[in-house]
């Protein structure tokens, strides 16, 4: 045990001293800056691009996990697009690539990965089983493609996507730990221990962001995590999906709304809720709190459900109703549309 807890501190320790060097080396070139404008949540030039380090710090974990024989040739290679997934993005960081190029590189990796995994040929209810057959496998890219922009879309505000990811994979590791996935739990705490020496940095006031090198990457991971545990292991992805539940459901319905106004909805903007707390003046800091109490009553539920899968049903029900009602109290002090 103890050995385990300093191996993850070595990762911690190592991310954190690699982030601080990357940011010495973008601190003056403001081709890695966001430049502050009025759709921002920031009101100062700051490096972004950091998310670079999970990536590389990623890559080399997942070559030596896979030569010492610890995961299939498959998910090796659904890895490997998690890693092209990421330098798409570092590349958009740097040089701002089109949307089409973007798309069609994220799209790739999508369709490769889940070829790779073999789809999600069942989804896994509790009391029911879907069989989806073939359907499995465009719902899995969708699913890639709509996490990656999901991700990046909820990625507006000092720590908030770290603190998602940090939530998400803890538990996730949980889930594979006592469903005997021993190896895709020690995965996902590595990416933790990463992603904790990033949040060193990243926490307000922020001194890097993660950029669209980061955001793209563990957006996809995440969806990569839940195929492999609904096809593996039998871990419903909908618990994955219950413990992602602030950013789906921000998103997704700031996402429904905004095209039903018939808005440009990939263009950047300030309407998702938790952007709306920041314009009644609350900082980030107190955003980041809130969202953490809300994430741990989450995670209660989620741990609920995967010990007692009857309920997974049930539950998911009881989380979005309590999104709901966050959501109509945010819309009463900030209306999205005046």
């Amino acid at each position: 045990m103890i050995s385990i807890f300093y191996f993850f501190l070595i990762f911690f320790v190592f991310s954190m001293l690699m982030v601080g060097l990357f940011l010495m080396i973008v601190r003056k070139k403001i081709s890695f800056h966001d430049i502050p404008n009025e759709r921002s949540s920031h009101s100062s030039s700051t490096p972004r691009g950091g998310g670079i380090v999970f990536v590389i710090l990623w890559a080399t974990i997942v070559f030596v996990t896979f030569f010492n024989l610890n995961i299939s040739l498959n998910v090796f290679f659904a890895f490997l697009f998690s890693i092209l997934v990421g330098i798409t993005g570092f590349l958009d960081d740097r040089f701002h690539l089109c949307i089409s190029t973007r798309f069609i590189m994220y799209l790739f990796s999508a369709i490769m990965a889940a070829i790779f995994l073999k789809g999600i040929p069942e989804l896994h209810l509790g009391i029911i089983t879907l069989k989806l057959g073939w359907m499995g496998y465009p719902l899995s890219v969708l699913g890639l493609i709509w996490s990656i922009n999901l991700f990046n879309f909820m990625d507006g505000i000092d720590g908030i996507a770290t603190l998602e990811a940090l939530t998400v994979f803890i538990f996730g590791g949980w889930f594979f730990y006592h469903s005997g996935g021993y190896e895709f739990a020690k995965l996902s705490w590595i990416l933790c221990c990463i992603l904790f020496g990033f949040f060193v940095w990243n926490f307000p006031p922020a001194k890097l962001f993660m950029g669209d090198v980061g955001s793209a990457f563990l957006g996809f991971l995440v969806i990569l995590f839940s195929i492999i545990g609904e096809n593996l292991f039998n871990i419903s992805a909908v618990l994955w999906m219950m413990l992602y539940g602030i950013f789906c459901f921000d998103s997704t319905v700031t996402l429904i709304r905004r095209m039903i106004h018939n808005e440009k909805w990939y263009l950047p903007h300030r309407m998702h809720a938790y952007q709306r707390l920041q314009l009644c003046g609350w900082s980030h800091r107190k955003i980041l709190f809130w969202m953490s109490v809300l994430n741990l009553c989450i995670c209660l539920l989620t741990l609920i459900a995967f010990y007692k899968r009857i309920l997974i049903l049930p539950l998911t029900g009881v989380e979005i109703i309590l999104l709901v009602v966050i959501y109509i109290i945010i819309e009463k002090m900030q209306p999205m549309y005046h």
